[in-house]
């Protein structure tokens, strides 16, 4: 699925912008976390008598925290992202240009490749990456996983959560101001009607927005929290994840292997069945596929510009009402 949405941004110019962009960074990234991650680690289950070599321990270790870590901070960017184009949509044109896009998404790859070997390192009187006596990988590196932790969830959590109360407020006063307004000035003006239809269309664009990135941040925090909470508790006590109750080993291989997993599986599902642009775009790649012919995709509801429009018609109306005024 992570494949159709970057094939969909590529093929559709209607998705050339900045959202669309980090939308397939953030599937380009858990594509890599099932292309490397999911394949080592089902090796390691499927062939537990071929243990892996050291080099190829590092390589799995520092391509599983590259990827995951790229997912997340992109996951982290999107919220700043959406809060701005609903928040301040007329300065979001011009503070968010594809060229910017393109840089923060070359620093975000950096910032995560970086963080990634310094998770090979030791420190301390840690070992870092090695193997063990029957093969297994391990990285010991406790003072890095510790401020992993903070920097790739808990921190990040805290920024979305911010971030996503902040669009339910903007979204819930544009609806009660743009409520008020019709109510004093549905009488006035006969410019009313096609201001109130544009502010509605505005509404519904940036409800739509905040539910599908609420969506995705509640997704995230079912998968990866039990994950970040066990694995830090792991790293000061790690008896007290390996009890010999078969309940309790079934939990935790649902925590750390099956719910991290599925978040990369789930992000392009939400997207592309809940963004109207995405799930237009790929079913014209779809009938693209098929061989027939694709559908027109027009943009959907672009917010800046419904406001722009609403602003503009509230001056022409005032305008209006200025020269009737002299006339009199």
């Amino acid at each position: 699925m992570n494949t159709i949405v970057l094939l969909a941004v590529y093929l559709e110019k209607t998705l050339h912008n900045a959202n669309k962009y980090f939308v397939a960074c953030l599937a380009l990234s858990d594509f890599m976390v099932a292309a490397f991650s999911v394949t080592i680690r089902l090796h390691q289950y499927m062939r537990p008598d071929v243990p892996l070599s050291i080099h190829a321990c590092r390589f799995w270790i520092w391509v599983d925290i590259f990827t995951e870590l790229a997912s997340i901070t992109t996951l982290t960017i999107i919220s700043i992202d959406r809060y701005f184009k609903v928040g301040k949509p007329f300065k979001y044109k011009t503070m968010m240009s594809t060229t910017k896009c393109k840089i923060i998404i070359m620093f975000l790859w950096l910032y995560s490749a970086v963080v990634a070997f310094l998770g090979l390192m030791p420190y301390g009187s840690s070992k870092g990456v090695h193997t063990t006596n029957v093969g297994t990988c391990v990285n010991d590196n406790k003072v890095f996983y510790t401020l992993a932790a903070f920097l790739g969830f808990f921190i990040p959590v805290l920024i979305l959560i911010i971030m996503c109360t902040l669009m339910f407020r903007i979204v819930r006063k544009f609806h009660r101001s743009r409520s008020t307004h019709n109510q004093n000035a549905s009488f006035e003006s006969p410019m009313m009607p096609r201001v109130h239809v544009t502010g509605k269309r505005v509404t519904n664009s940036n409800r739509r927005t905040v539910g599908i990135f609420s969506l995705v941040v509640c997704a995230f925090i079912v998968c990866w929290g039990p994950f970040f909470i066990l694995f830090l508790i792991s790293q000061y006590n790690i008896d007290l994840l390996h009890p010999n109750k078969k309940g309790f080993q079934i939990l935790s291989m649902i925590c750390f292997n099956i719910l991290p997993y599925t978040n990369s599986f789930l992000n392009p599902i939400i997207y592309a069945y809940f963004d109207k642009s995405f799930n237009m775009a790929i079913k014209n790649l779809l009938l693209r596929m098929a061989g027939k012919q694709p559908r027109s995709l027009k943009s959907t509801t672009p917010t800046s510009h419904a406001l722009a429009r609403v602003a503009s018609n509230n001056k022409r109306e005032t305008r209006e009402h200025t020269v009737v005024e002299l006339e009199k």
